[in-house]
């Protein structure tokens, strides 16, 4: 039998970095949130391949999605290897991306899907920052880990006070290396005019934040509850593990997941939930629900919230149909034939 002709567009990691912008980026992101709370679209839990018992510092995941209100079928594969940290040849995540037709499956594109990690999981957290932030006022935010995730949560951050979404008058940037830290301030400073501040010490950096964002490779917590405001402060955490001391958890008004079964096996309240001292119960709601408008987010300025957000691939794959149709627009990609 003979079939019809096939081609997929391919981009790399400089193509996606010039077709979407951290802007667009940000209206993607709670656009995908609100049809995803609305059930427009169906995302299984990512599926997640540890590879630690075969002697490799690698993991892999999984994460399919069907975008009904875009009419696009999509899956990201990839993870983080530490092997690449050491040789200093590839980055730490590395990531693939695929596009298809949801009628005949039929790939519309193969993709680098790293720095749609990025601007994935940077905005995910200011838009989740949108409705559990502190709702009156400018924001003082603090992301601790300025790799490229911090990076990328910084750059939104920026985004979200150029739009005027929400005034972000400050960014604090934590990390061990302050050098990598002020280097990248300097970046930093082209799209956002606000205070930056550099430091070294998560302690004195987070006393007077309305907003703490962790996004870190930390093996237990790094934020001690007695450091942070008593009320009113929004924390996210990004990291695999633990990243707060479990008294903030467990004080806490509202716990936010972006999933709450991703959450069971990784992340902030992993530990949490595996001891028993929080369940299903104990959650809030989920972060699409949220941004759908079943459920309002922050409602008392003194409430302290503390939301889990180890990412959606939803948000990912719907970035990159933006990414797909830019491409197609301007030319860029080389098309490969597959069938």
């Amino acid at each position: 039998m003979t079939f019809k002709k096939v081609e997929a567009i391919v981009l790399t990691e400089d193509d996606i970095r010039s077709l979407v912008s951290f802007p667009e980026a940000l209206s993607i992101a709670e656009e995908l949130l609100a049809n995803q709370g609305s059930g427009a679209v169906d995302m299984p839990p990512k599926v997640a391949l540890d590879l630690k018992r075969f002697g490799l510092e690698s993991y892999c995941n999984s994460m399919p999605a069907y975008l009904h209100y875009k009419k696009l079928l999509g899956i990201k594969f990839g993870g983080g290897f530490s092997d690449n940290v050491r040789t200093g040849q590839l980055p730490y995540m590395v990531q693939t991306l695929i596009l298809a037709n949801p009628v005949t499956g039929e790939p519309y594109a193969l993709m680098s899907a790293t720095y749609l990690t990025i601007l994935k999981t940077g905005t995910e957290t200011a838009v989740s920052a949108k409705f559990l932030a502190k709702q009156d006022g400018a924001l003082k935010v603090c992301v601790i880990g300025v790799g490229d995730q911090g990076q990328g949560n910084a750059l939104a951050w920026a985004a979200l006070d150029a739009q005027g979404a929400r005034k972000v008058s400050e960014i604090g940037l934590v990390d061990l290396d302050t050098g990598k830290a002020e280097q990248f301030a300097k970046v930093l400073e082209r799209s956002y005019k606000g205070k930056i501040q550099v430091s070294g010490s998560i302690e004195k950096s987070v006393a007077d934040r309305d907003v703490i964002v962790t996004t870190t490779t930390a093996v237990k917590p790094i934020v001690k509850k007695e450091w942070v405001k008593p009320q009113g402060v929004y924390f996210a955490s990004l990291g695999s593990n633990p990243e707060l001391d479990p008294q903030i958890v467990l004080s806490a008004d509202k716990l936010v997941a972006d999933n709450w079964v991703q959450n069971e096996h990784r992340g902030e309240f992993r530990e949490l939930i595996a001891t028993g001292k929080i369940t299903r119960r104990n959650l809030y709601a989920e972060l699409p629900e949220i941004v759908a408008g079943k459920q309002p987010g922050r409602v008392d300025p003194k409430e302290n919230i503390v939301g889990s957000l180890i990412g959606l691939g939803s948000i990912d794959i719907a970035t990159a149909w933006q990414a797909y149709l830019a491409a197609k627009e301007r030319g860029i990609g080389q098309k490969v034939r597959l069938m």
